[in-house]
């Protein structure tokens, strides 16, 4: 990979970024005013994490024009490890439990396959 390439797969990711957060800001303030059980809570930010991890992965699949499905790894692994990095250091999980481990196979996956679709639309 090219350093142009690297620089698009961290815009990827910065962008994955924003996109959680403005998302789970909105969730945030609709909990302000209905409220909701932890499984939803759970459910609402699985689906905004694979969410972030589609546009990031389809913004640098579309730059970067070749190799999407490792495009994909490579957006859902930083984005993944950055946010793994600010629950450590929240210290709201526990390292390396169950879900932790189905979320980051699940971005991979998710990653990888929003690759292909960003490198092919």
């Amino acid at each position: 990979m090219n350093r142009n390439n690297l620089i698009y797969i961290g815009e990827g990711v910065l962008r994955s970024i924003i996109l959680a957060f403005a998302l789970v800001f909105i969730y945030s303030v609709l909990t302000l005013f209905i409220t909701l059980s932890s499984g939803v809570t759970s459910m609402v930010l699985l689906v905004t994490s694979m969410l972030s991890v589609v546009y990031g992965t389809i913004f640098s699949a579309k730059k970067i024009g070749s190799k999407g499905w490792l495009v994909g790894i490579a957006v859902s692994l930083l984005y993944m490890v950055v946010l793994y990095l600010v629950s450590v250091i929240s210290k709201e999980s526990t390292p390396f439990s169950q879900e932790h481990i189905f979320r980051f196979s699940l971005a991979l996956v998710v990653g990888s396959l929003a690759g292909m679709l960003g490198r092919n639309v």
